[in-house]
């Protein structure tokens, strides 16, 4: 039994190229798709003036694409290596380490993002151009299992050993934040373990096989460059990990509010509103749960005024809600009425756009702009928002990068 294992390990370490050429092969196909239905759904905020994450979010669609077809034909004209790890821990950790980014598709991203959505498209877009600036100097050097073909010292490899292995690490980071949960931020840590691991068996390697390796590993730093001291080094660590214990706190809400807490909780609902900040999830349901309590707690001045706005707010939501069809790609007369009354009610009554709520507010708006209809300044920059808020949701066409 052990040797059927260990011809069938040796057959697909001679096959490898191809297998990793196909698997890519099928997801560059997936992400050029993606590239093409991205642009065509932000294309309502560009027309609009809305920039900076739809770019952005191209960007890095389109890097991640361009990525992967370079590596398919690299892939496939890929000869035999000097040498390579017949043993299964350093292949598996590379496979594994390789494809373990896609579990962020798979993660529900926090209902309140962690950070600005410009910090983690940055980090994706940067890891990306350097993973693209290594590979056009790495070439037929290139493998996703650690193999030795040839050493590599200049272009982004005069300044680390693994240049490639720190996009992914930016790439990984970028992940972690733009899902924004605590599962997200532990999953960046096991495959920035997963990079470290892959970069020591690379090292091993290369070191065994060529002579002059050992003196470039004594002259070239693995992940950061010589100018960044260990200082800096620990630095960046420190506040990474201060980070992720910061995310790691947990929220409690006490059984019974009293009246003043109410009346506070009402006061910041308010307020909220007025200064036009979306509500979170959790602020939906607090505010859920006062259904049916209403007209007791309209004695409290706070809660009757709040309340007040609210019911004008949500009419015209409520008109969205029942008049929605089943297919939305043929939306009924009515349907674009009650959207074109809500997008008038977020323009003119100040805190409709947060009472509404951006499951409602954002798809009118959208839908007005695909109709030809003119958005006021107001309105242009909620739309930003929506593309801010919405990119920030669709986690799974930025993973791609990250392989």
């Amino acid at each position: 039994m052990s040797r059927v294992w260990r011809n069938l390990g040796r057959l697909l370490l001679d096959h490898e190229s191809i297998i990793f050429a196909v698997v890519l092969g099928l997801l560059a196909v997936d992400e050029w798709r993606t590239l093409v239905m991205r642009t065509g759904e932000y294309w309502v905020y560009l027309v609009n003036g809305v920039y900076g994450s739809p770019l952005l979010s191209l960007l890095v669609t389109a890097l991640s694409a361009s990525y992967m077809t370079i590596i398919v034909f690299i892939l496939l004209a890929a000869g035999r290596p000097l040498a390579r790890y017949e043993t299964p821990m350093p292949n598996l950790s590379a496979a594994v380490g390789g494809f373990a980014v896609y579990l962020f598709g798979v993660l529900k991203p926090a209902a309140t993002p962690l950070v600005s959505i410009y910090i983690p498209l940055v980090l994706l877009a940067a890891g990306a151009a350097i993973v693209l600036w290594a590979l056009w100097y790495l070439r037929r050097a290139f493998s996703v299992v650690p193999q030795a073909r040839t050493v590599v010292a200049n272009g982004p490899y005069r300044y680390v050993r693994h240049p490639m292995y720190v996009g992914n690490m930016l790439t990984i980071v970028g992940l972690g934040l733009i899902v924004g949960t605590l599962s997200a931020l532990f999953l960046s840590l096991i495959c920035l373990a997963l990079q470290v691991a892959r970069a020591r068996y690379e090292d091993r390697l290369l070191a065994s096989t060529f002579n002059e390796y050992g003196a470039y590993m004594s002259r070239v730093n693995a992940f950061f460059p010589r100018l960044c001291s260990r200082r800096v080094i620990r630095m960046a660590v420190i506040v990474s990990a201060t980070v992720i214990a910061g995310s790691s706190g947990i929220r409690s809400e006490a059984a019974a509010q009293s009246r003043s807490q109410m009346a506070a909780k009402c006061e910041a609902w308010h307020r909220k509103a007025l200064a036009g900040e979306w509500f979170t999830q959790e602020e939906a349901k607090e505010y859920a749960g006062t259904d049916g309590n209403q007209e007791g707690l309209e004695s409290i001045p706070a809660c009757k005024e709040f309340f007040a706005l609210a019911d004008t707010c949500q009419a015209a939501a409520i008109d969205v809600i029942t008049s929605e069809p089943d297919d939305k790609s043929h939306p009924s007369a009515d349907y674009i009425k009650a959207n074109e009354r809500l997008v008038k009610i977020v323009d003119q009554v100040p805190g409709c756009k947060s009472i509404a709520g951006f499951d409602y507010v954002c798809p009118a708006l959208r839908m007005q702009s695909r109709r030809g209809k003119t958005l006021s300044p107001k309105l242009k920059s909620v739309l930003g928002e929506c593309a801010d808020a919405s990119i920030g949701k669709t986690t799974s066409g930025l993973i791609r990068g990250a392989l």
